[in-house]
C-alpha cells in the first residue's frame, strides 16, 4: 500500500526497489561471510539464596537481584581468569585468547559469554559462542561449574547456583544472523530507492 501511493501506477519504480532491496540483501550477506560462523549453547541455572525469609516474594526478589549482579560478573577478566582455569578439565580451546593484548582479550571474552535473567523465576539463561559446537558446550559447563562453586565469593551473601538445564547447543550457526542482515540490507536497498525516487519527483531534476 505504501509503495502504491508513493508512486502510483509506476511499475517500472516498484521493479526498481525490489531489484535494489535485493541487491543490497546479497552485498549484506557476503559482508557477513566475512565473519566467523558462531553456534550458541544455553545454560539454565537456578538462583537459590541459602537464607531465604518467610516472604516468598522477598526471597525471590534477592535470588533476581543475585542472579543479575553475577550475569555482569561472568563477562568480567576475574571470572575469565577463574574459568581458565578448568581448562584442562572441561578441555576448553583457549586459542584466541593467547599471545593478544589484555584489551583483546576482554572484549573476546565478553562476545564468547553472555547471561539474563529470567525475572519471576529466579533463573539465569546463560549464552556461550564458539565457532566449534563442542566448545560452545564446553565453555557453557566451564562457567556453569565455577558459578556453582565461586559464586559467594562475587555476591558476598550465602548462595546457592544449582544447573537446571546443561548446555543445549544450536543447531545452525546464530551469529552473524544471516537472515537479519539480509532483511535489513533489502529494507536499507528498499528505502533508498523509495527517497531518491521521491526526492526527484518533488525536486526534478534540471
Amino acid at each position: 500500500m505504501f509503495l502504491l501511493q508513493a508512486f502510483p501506477n509506476k511499475k517500472k519504480n516498484i521493479t526498481q526497489i525490489g531489484r535494489s532491496a535485493l541487491v543490497f540483501a546479497v552485498i549484506s550477506l557476503l559482508i557477513s561471510a566475512f565473519f566467523p560462523l558462531q553456534y550458541k549453547a544455553e545454560t539454565q541455572l537456578l538462583v537459590l539464596p541459602k537464607h531465604t525469609t518467610v516472604d516468598p516474594y522477598v526471597s525471590l526478589k534477592s535470588a533476581e537481584r543475585t542472579g543479575d549482579t553475577l550475569t555482569h560478573i561472568i563477562t568480567t577478566d576475574s571470572f575469565f581468569r577463574s574459568v581458565e582455569q578448568k581448562k584442562a578439565t572441561f578441555s576448553l580451546d583457549t586459542a584466541q585468547f593467547e599471545e593478544i593484548s589484555e584489551q583483546k582479550k576482554r572484549k573476546r571474552w565478553k562476545k564468547l559469554v553472555s547471561g539474563k535473567v529470567v525475572y519471576g523465576t529466579a533463573i539465569i539463561q546463560l549464552q556461550t559462542y564458539h565457532k566449534n559446537k563442542d566448545q560452545a558446550v564446553a565453555y557453557g559447563k566451564a562457567v556453569s561449574a565455577v558459578l556453582a562453586k565461586e559464586a559467594q565469593n562475587y555476591t558476598g551473601t550465602p548462595v546457592n547456583i544449582k544447573e537446571i538445564s546443561t548446555p543445549i547447543v544450536s543447531r545452525f550457526p546464530v551469529r552473524p544472523n544471516l537472515l537479519l542482515n539480509a532483511l535489513f540490507g533489502a529494507l536499507i536497498g528498499g528505502l533508498g530507492v523509495v527517497v531518491w525516487q521521491r526526492r526527484k519527483e518533488i525536486v526534478p531534476m534540471v
